[in-house]
């Protein structure tokens, strides 16, 4: 049932879309009360929140700017604003377990890194790995001649050729 203004209503059975420019596409008892809210099917969502998505079963995105994915048959509800809430069995990113890849990030985040002895832990940076030799020569800065970039003398500038005869 479509009850405001520019909201709309795809298909399905008690479906409520309550405030202005609100969707619901499908699915039985979803309700769309909040300002440019949607709910993409399912049943028994609510996107109450502005700018709040829900989708799945039972899926509450109350709050402002939220999404709630409810894909396991238990009441998933969003607790703040700009927040993503998901219930489901498994996760999973580009066919990785989301614990797969939060396990991985949180081991690669700790190379290179000081361990509590203070030494360095990846290769690159423990202490003798890519010496350079001894005989490193004068240290210091470089110093330019006054000529060396063109100036004065015309070294290094680029020749411009005559035109040619048309």
């Amino acid at each position: 049932m479509v009850e405001a203004d520019w909201a709309s209503v795809g298909a399905g059975e008690s479906n409520r879309a309550i405030s202005k420019w609100t969707a619901i596409t499908g699915g039985f008892r979803n309700e769309a009360s909040g300002k440019f809210a949607a709910v993409a099917g399912g049943s028994n969502n609510v996107a109450g929140g502005r700018y709040a998505v829900s989708l799945g079963k039972s899926g509450a995105a109350s709050q402002d700017h939220s999404l709630c994915l409810s894909f396991n048959n238990q009441d998933c509800v969003v607790s703040g604003t700009k927040t993503v809430q998901i219930s489901a069995g498994v996760v999973s990113v580009n066919g990785y377990s989301l614990a797969t890849l939060v396990d991985t990030h949180a081991v690669s985040s700790f190379e290179g890194k000081n361990n509590a002895s203070g030494h360095k832990t990846s290769p690159g940076q423990k202490r003798g790995y890519g010496k350079k030799p001894s005989n490193k020569g004068k240290q210091g800065l470089t110093r330019f001649s006054d000529n060396q970039f063109g100036q004065g003398n015309n070294k290094g500038q680029k020749k411009s050729r005559p035109a040619k005869p048309g």
